[in-house]
């Protein structure tokens, strides 16, 4: 450098140093100050643009309560993400069902903060111009519902443990479709959501599998602790927010709370028998 300033004049010498101390602020300012990216997960329950819709209210709450930007990150069906986490390390914040919430808490130290209230069920429906159907009338009948190693595919396959004596698979991308495959005729029955259900004009529940915890969000092991707690202080007050009400409306939850860890012990034996379980 003192070789170029031995060839320039005053004026020049001091345009350059002028750029190089812009420069160095520059670095400065989008060094440690700067906004880190974190994936937010969500179950494939629905098509991924359904989800992204959904969803992308909660990323854009917490970017904005916490000062660090969340990405939602969706898998195309369950399969594939099951074997993403399997893999571990792929996502940062995960949303999702709570077998694969104590999987993770068990085998990749995830570290569960929020959950919705309650407890959930699937219910099996039918058009209620069929309501003579039983639910033991289905074995060898097309069913439609999300594949394995969803909830509701586990859950509805325990009313059938005979795996000689099991209803025909279709499997649909959420509850939505399931319903159009019902209404089409391509599916017997249809395995939803027990709070859709419950809101769904022209079906009726010939069955219902048995209660399990709510949806849980859980935290990777290298997310750091200042931000879990600056989420799970966000989500405590985000009934405040009309967008995140409105998406707790659609998803049947009252409330978020706290976790208790110890209400998920036992879910991941829902997942015995899958493949890389």
């Amino acid at each position: 450098m003192a070789f170029v300033f031995a060839h320039m004049d005053r004026p020049e010498i001091l345009g350059v140093m002028r750029r190089i101390h812009l420069s160095l602020l520059l670095l400065l300012l989008a060094g440690p100050g700067q906004a880190a990216t974190y994936t937010l997960a969500i179950e494939p329950s629905d098509s991924s643009s359904r989800l992204e819709q959904l969803y992308r209210p909660l990323a854009d709450y917490l970017s904005q309560s916490t000062g660090e930007t969340f990405e939602i990150q969706l898998a195309p069906n369950y399969l594939a993400y099951w074997q993403r986490i399997k893999k571990g390390g792929a996502y940062d914040f995960i949303i999702d069902s709570p077998h694969l919430t104590d999987y993770r808490i068990k085998h990749q130290n995830f570290l569960p903060l929020m959950r919705a209230n309650g407890d959930m069920s699937f219910s099996v429906v039918t058009l209620k111009q069929s309501a003579d159907i039983k639910a033991e009338g289905l074995v060898g009948k097309n069913v439609a519902s999300l594949g394995p190693p969803s909830l509701p595919y586990l859950l509805f396959h325990k009313l059938y443990p005979n795996p000689m004596r099991q209803p025909k698979l279709v499997a649909v991308d959420g509850a939505s479709e399931a319903i159009d495959k019902l209404r089409s005729g391509e599916a017997l029955a249809a395995v939803i959501p027990t709070s859709v259900a419950a809101s769904t004009d022209d079906v009726i529940a010939i069955a219902e599998t048995e209660r399990v915890p709510n949806l849980a969000l859980s935290a990777a092991p290298t997310v750091p602790a200042h931000l879990r707690t600056s989420v799970v202080n966000a989500l405590g007050t985000a009934l405040s927010n009309p967008e995140i009400a409105t998406l707790l409306q659609t998803l049947g939850v009252a409330e978020l709370t706290p976790v208790n860890a110890e209400d998920y012990v036992g879910q991941a034996a829902l997942l015995e028998g899958m493949w890389g379980f």
